[in-house]
């Protein structure tokens, strides 16, 4: 759209003239070869000095075809107050394209009753003091709509510290992610070292998956005790910078890679914490995905976590959660999430080794 408003038609004679009568100049230039060479030299480089770079399609994967990412929102995360755990505020996450939405009802449908059920069997996968979870790319959010809804946590290290064992099992695989393979397609993770766990839930198995590690320490087969090192933090794989992505994975068949639950459910909390879990359903009662839930606690400002993007990161069978966070200073929480100008808000209590639960019902 022009800036400036149009000249009168008799006023833009006279340039008119002077613009054909150079045109008619240059044409009769290029009839010279020197000047014709130069010209197709200019025509080269403006043809060759932007290249479209065609995106690289992945291996086959359960996902649903890749869609351009939705408009980024901005986030409004503040780190926590030093009462809290030690927290990543800009981590660096697998990076690979968004993934559409999934619709409200492609979500199962939860009772409206809520049955709390605790499984906070484990330990954390990174030893104490070297490492901080990724608040900004939590279990089934997108971070802010730039990046895949994520499978599992990401945990901010130095490249070569040492990662351990959840619990005690027995290693499913040790080595790089390229056959068998977890992820979407080979060396996804890396370097990757699987746990079959030795406590299995409710009769299902259940494993720990550690992706990117720069070196693996253990074997396929080997039989490893809580905290024993597996490997060290590396960036190998689809990664940007060294951390550990943790996974819990359940079922039969680890390789699959929708077999995931939200790791934060499974590990206990640190020492006066606990955990706070929720639903944001619609007015018909089914999961909202991709709804920012904000919460502000005991000593700590206002944080905030995305409902679920899509069915591919599901919830636990039970609680039919759509977002968690954990490790909360145990106190009184408000939580609340905005939906077309109107604020919802529930008030909570976390207790130390507990599980907390709300349910925000958005308006029609």
């Amino acid at each position: 759209m022009d800036a400036h408003p149009r000249p009168e038609r008799d006023a833009m004679m006279p340039a008119r003239c002077l613009i054909l009568a150079a045109s008619c100049a240059l044409l009769a230039a290029c009839a010279q070869p020197g000047i014709a060479a130069q010209s197709e030299a200019v025509a080269t480089i403006a043809a060759t000095a932007l290249p479209i770079l065609a995106p690289a399609q992945p291996a086959a994967t359960p996902l649903p075809p890749t869609l351009p990412a939705p408009a980024a929102r901005i986030s409004t995360a503040i780190a926590p107050a030093a009462a809290a755990p030690a927290t990543a505020a800009a981590p660096t996450p697998t990076n690979r394209p968004n993934t559409p939405r999934s619709l409200a009802t492609q979500f199962p449908q939860p009772f409206d009753a809520v049955e709390i059920v605790e499984h906070f069997m484990f330990g954390e996968p990174l030893p104490p003091g070297i490492g901080g979870l990724s608040t900004n790319y939590r279990y089934g959010m997108t971070w802010d709509g730039t990046l895949a809804p994520h499978h599992g946590s990401d945990y901010t290290s130095a490249l070569g510290q040492p990662v351990i064992a959840v619990g005690a099992g027995t290693v499913f695989y040790g080595g790089p992610d390229m056959g068998p393979f977890f992820g979407i397609k080979p060396d996804f993770y890396g370097n990757v070292v699987v746990i079959k766990l030795d406590t299995a839930w409710n009769e299902t198995d259940v494993y720990a998956l550690y992706g990117h590690l720069d070196t693996v320490l253990v074997q396929t087969g080997a039989a490893v005790s809580a905290g024993e090192v597996l490997g060290t933090v590396g960036e190998t794989g689809v990664a940007y910078g060294p951390h550990l992505h943790f996974e819990i994975r359940i079922g039969d068949d680890p390789t699959i890679y929708t077999r995931v639950r939200n790791p934060e459910l499974w590990l206990r909390p640190q020492p006066f914490h606990g955990v706070l879990a929720g639903r944001v359903v619609n007015a018909a009662g089914y999961l909202v995905p991709g709804q920012r839930v904000y919460y502000e606690c005991a000593n700590s400002r206002k944080r905030h976590v995305d409902t679920y993007w899509d069915i591919y990161t599901p919830s636990d069978r039970v609680l039919l959660e759509n977002f968690v966070a954990g490790n909360i200073l145990a106190g009184e929480c408000v939580v609340t999430t905005e939906w077309a100008g109107t604020r919802i808000e529930k008030t909570t209590r976390i207790e130390k080794g507990k599980l907390s639960f709300v349910v925000l019902t958005l308006p029609d």
